[in-house]
């Protein structure tokens, strides 16, 4: 941008996008049409009543308020002199280069973590370690490599979180609350990513460096205790796939089981998908109550 412009930085964006949207339109293909049977109405109070629902809104959250509160603190802290590095603002590039470099080589394991092997949690709690060792250490520390060091920890919390969050999301709630949960958790980060930068500056304004990291560091242990003692890892689900002519609709409809978490009916593919705890049933039992 200190070379070519801000207009650059936009037209670039307008192009990508342009791209996207060719993609969108040519590679993309069509999805099938699902018909969903919901056996219950959502309920806000429910999603929040979830423990492992709210954890995940909150750590949403966090991390887009932790996102704008670093963009306004790392560049004010390495520029302004009077936090003791006095970098030329040309110079910005040689902490966030090394840092999104690591964050995008941290998002691959991550989510293979995560997902295969259904240890999100672990990832989260990881991450949210990050988190906090990243704001003392811009708090605390007078070395720039220290400093820097503390920005690619940011970027790498950052991105292993990025991948999981709206899978978990849509993995813990029912099949009614999946919407409503996801909007919930997204209204959550929009609002969150205004407090988290605005706090950052007025706070800022107001406080030392020192104060200002171990603040956010403060902030992130009691997300730390908070994700370790009241989420859980998601169960493992398969899918057990029937032709629809072979289901009778009867039983399907009367199917209540705590270990099933949804069931739906491929229109386009003219079949059956339940999605069941296959640590919970076996599938030749489940299929048996079913067929005609």
């Amino acid at each position: 941008a200190s070379h070519y412009g801000i207009s650059t930085i936009f037209v670039i964006t307008a192009v990508l996008a342009f791209v996207a949207i060719i993609v969108l339109f040519t590679k993309v293909p069509t999805p099938p049409k699902i018909k969903h049977i919901y056996h219950n109405q959502t309920k806000t109070s429910d999603i929040l009543k979830d423990p492992n629902l709210l954890s995940m809104i909150i750590i949403n959250a966090m991390q887009k308020g932790l996102m704008t509160a670093a963009f306004v603190i790392i560049p004010v802290f390495l520029t302004q002199p009077e936090y003791g590095f006095n970098w030329a603002k040309s110079d910005l590039w040689m902490v966030y280069a090394p840092a999104m470099v690591a964050g995008l080589v941290a998002m691959g394991p991550a989510a293979v973590f995560g997902e295969k092997r259904n240890i999100p949690k672990q990832i989260f709690l990881l991450s949210i370690v990050l988190f906090l060792a990243s704001f003392l250490m811009m708090g605390l520390t007078n070395s720039s490599a220290v400093f820097v060091t503390a920005v690619i920890f940011f970027f790498v919390a950052f991105n292993m979180m990025e991948p999981l969050v709206q899978s978990m999301i849509s993995k813990f709630a029912k099949v009614h609350q999946k919407g409503a949960a996801l909007g919930i958790a997204n209204s959550a980060a929009y609002f969150f990513t205004f407090i988290g930068g605005t706090f950052a500056g007025l706070y800022l304004d107001i406080s030392s460096r020192e104060t200002l990291g171990l603040t956010i560091g403060g902030i992130a242990l009691v997300w730390l205790l908070w994700t370790a003692f009241k989420m859980k890892n998601p169960l493992r689900y398969s899918h057990l796939i029937i032709p629809e002519d072979e289901v009778d609709f009867d039983k399907l409809n009367a199917l209540e089981h705590e270990h099933i978490a949804e069931w739906f009916i491929n229109e386009t593919e003219k079949v059956v998908v339940i999605k069941y705890a296959s640590e919970k049933l076996e599938e030749d039992d489940l299929k048996a109550k079913i067929i005609k």
